[in-house]
């Protein structure tokens, strides 16, 4: 779902942090997506949906010690943490693979989910 609504590649996703979401005055609340594939920061307006899907996911995470943020060394709390651990591409692709597969036919893909977002 997080993918969908907010147009975010896997990447982007798994590098989410914990304190991901902002309340902005007068501006609402957004996603405050770090560094990607295009070396940008970006922030990405929250429906009220979403937010309670960011606020379950953070209920239900796996805790865990802050972990070396890849591109720069620093500490840092991720939002989807599996037992330890930083949760994977390749889990996140199969999650995406089953959940396309019960939802019927056709393939689904993340960058298709990207495309999606930019339609609504």
């Amino acid at each position: 779902m997080l993918p969908w609504a907010c147009g975010l590649r896997i990447g982007d996703l798994l590098d989410l942090e914990l304190d991901c979401v902002h309340e902005l005055p007068e501006a609402g609340t957004w996603l405050k997506v770090p560094l990607g594939k295009m070396k940008t920061e970006r922030m990405v307006p929250l429906d009220l949906d979403t937010l309670a899907l960011v606020d379950r996911i953070i209920a239900t995470r796996s805790q865990g010690q802050p972990l070396v943020y890849p591109s720069t060394g620093k500490p840092a709390q991720f939002l989807f943490m599996h037992p330890g651990r930083r949760l994977g591409e390749s889990a996140v692709r199969l999650e995406l693979n089953r959940a396309a597969d019960e939802s019927g036919p056709g393939n689904l893909s993340s960058h298709q989910l990207r495309h999606i977002y930019a339609m609504h």
